[in-house]
């Protein structure tokens, strides 16, 4: 059998239960420049993730599905590690939290049901979790690891990257509107310069400590980041 390319598909009926689209990629490039250091910096980082890869069970996902819990469980503790500016790279630490994200959860849950059975069901799943996280220990430090080091070469790309740049870049996705773009700057690319005009909690707090909420926060340039973080911490009290 003969495969050909160049077919255009820019004619056909869409249909909602049928996916299809022309061999295109989209450009989301963005422009860094490295010193001879940096560079140097950047393929031996390259070369750590091939190795991590290496690491990582082939097979990793059978062995994660073992649990059909911890596949969506882990999503939401990651995405809310992440969402806190943290990056998970130690097992011990990562299980741990997980554990008791995971607990907190499933008493959510329990908390709001009647029936013995349901409740019974899933007292049996907290109790077959633990024993599950101890098989799945060392493949999930290989993971993590690996997850770790991906994200450490993205933040070291970006921060080479203007500012026009990661504003086009993160702009043109959908969904991505100036405050996510802003949270993205703070806690994922660590810049020390971000205000959020936009944000209720900051609008909130700036009129409590600079009576308005239009403060653009220019006098304690570049460091708006940390005042932001004090801002929401104030919010708290």
């Amino acid at each position: 059998m003969d495969a050909q390319g160049g077919a255009d598909v820019s004619s056909f009926t869409k249909s909602n239960d049928v996916f299809f689209d022309n061999a295109t990629y989209k450009d989301v490039s963005g422009s860094a420049k490295f010193t001879d250091e940096e560079t140097k910096q950047f393929f031996n980082g390259i070369e750590k993730l091939e190795n991590l890869l290496n690491n990582v069970p082939r097979n990793l996902s059978s062995v994660l599905g073992q649990n059909q819990d911890f596949v969506p469980m882990f999503q939401m503790y990651i995405n809310a590690m992440v969402r806190e500016g943290k990056l998970p790279n130690n097992a011990n630490t990562f299980l741990q939290g997980f554990r008791k994200f995971y607990n907190d959860r499933m008493q959510q849950q329990m908390s709001g049901l009647k029936a013995q059975k349901a409740l019974q069901l899933r007292q049996e799943k907290m109790k077959q979790m633990p024993e599950f996280l101890n098989r799945a220990k060392k493949p999930l430090q290989a993971m993590l690891l690996f997850y770790r080091a991906v994200q450490t070469m993205k933040a070291f790309v970006l921060k080479k990257m203007n500012q026009a740049d990661i504003s086009d870049l993160f702009l043109k996705i959908k969904g991505i509107g100036p405050w996510t773009l802003g949270i993205i700057q703070m806690f994922y690319i660590g810049q020390e310069d971000i205000y959020l005009t936009g944000d209720l909690g900051i609008k909130k707090a700036g009129l409590d400590f600079f009576k308005s909420d239009n403060y653009d926060a220019i006098d304690y340039s570049p460091y708006r980041t940390y005042l932001c973080m004090y801002l929401w911490r104030s919010l708290d009290n």
